[in-house]
């Protein structure tokens, strides 16, 4: 009977370990943070690379291909195509944080923008929520 236990639970150990490392690797967890620079207002998502779909970020698939295209320096996502319009100028200040990972390397960004319009120029799909 010990015997018999003792193989049973090996046995789901391995099945255990085989289906955790069959899955694959996430390449990125950030907390996105979107707020006004008087602290009257904030929105967060957590965006998972890869994740599930429906969960976290709404637009993940092109977060996560921007994220990607860049390498995960955030400083360089100006460079990528955005879909924001001629942005106005106006005084309505916000700042943007993503704090997490990326390939296991921490990540601890911020930066402030005259307004959301010049953020989503400046940061793709990123913080598109």
């Amino acid at each position: 009977m010990k015997k018999t236990i003792f193989s049973l639970l090996a046995t789901l150990a391995v099945l255990g370990t085989t289906a955790a490392s069959s899955g694959r690797p996430e390449v990125a967890h950030l907390v996105l943070t979107v707020a006004s620079v008087d602290g009257s207002w904030s929105d967060e998502v957590v965006l998972s690379c890869p994740g599930e779909p429906g969960v976290g970020h709404p637009h993940r698939e092109a977060a996560c291909a921007d994220l990607q295209a860049v390498g995960g320096v955030l400083d360089v996502l100006y460079a990528l195509p955005a879909d924001s319009g001629t942005c106005l100028s106006s005084n309505d200040p916000v700042v943007a944080t993503a704090k997490g990972t990326y390939r296991g390397i921490p990540v601890d960004w911020t930066r402030s923008y005259e307004n959301g319009c010049m953020m989503r120029a400046d940061t793709a799909s990123l913080f598109v929520f």
